[in-house]
């Protein structure tokens, strides 16, 4: 009978941990619609704030927008590199390449908000820079952000489009 009782035991305990393991966990408390839209108003700005600091040749203030992270991606004109450190210098020293930013127009943003510290951010884009010979470099095409909140900042961790030049 002992034997008996024990494997019962052992099936009832057996069942509710499979019961536990294959139950879906519950979703995350949805987010109120005001609560999405300061993420989008919050988002919209600090992909702004780096568009200004690229009108204004600032490497220092655009490096802002980038997140070193383990995760960092960036996608970029048929390249892929997924080391910050990697990356940095190049992005950073490609200011010294240019005089002047005659314009950087976005067009069409699609901000996702994904959670209260993740979301995505879409455009197309045309810009126009003058280099350091003379020579007026136009590009438009479509880029994507994935940020997330970090230090008190939006950041972008994994990014990709392509340039288009004219």
């Amino acid at each position: 009978m002992r034997g008996l009782i024990a494997g019962l035991v052992v099936l009832l305990v057996l069942g509710v941990g499979f019961f536990l393991w294959s139950s879906p966990t519950a979703a995350p408390a949805e987010m109120t619609e005001a609560e999405i839209a300061q993420i989008e108003a919050e988002v919209g700005a600090a992909v702004s704030a780096f568009i200004q600091a690229v009108l204004q040749l600032d490497a220092d203030e655009a490096m802002e927008f980038w997140a070193d992270t383990e995760r960092f991606a960036l996608a970029g004109d048929g390249v892929l590199v997924s080391d910050f450190d990697e990356w940095a210098p190049g992005y950073r020293e490609n200011y010294d390449n240019f005089v002047e930013a005659l314009y950087f127009e976005p067009s069409d943003p699609q901000i996702l908000v994904l959670s209260p510290d993740a979301a995505s951010y879409s455009m197309a884009f045309e810009w126009s820079l003058i280099n350091t010979e003379g020579d007026t470099i136009n590009s438009h095409g479509s880029w994507l952000y994935v940020m997330k909140y970090i230090d008190g900042r939006w950041r972008t961790v994994q990014s990709a489009g392509t340039h288009l030049y004219e």
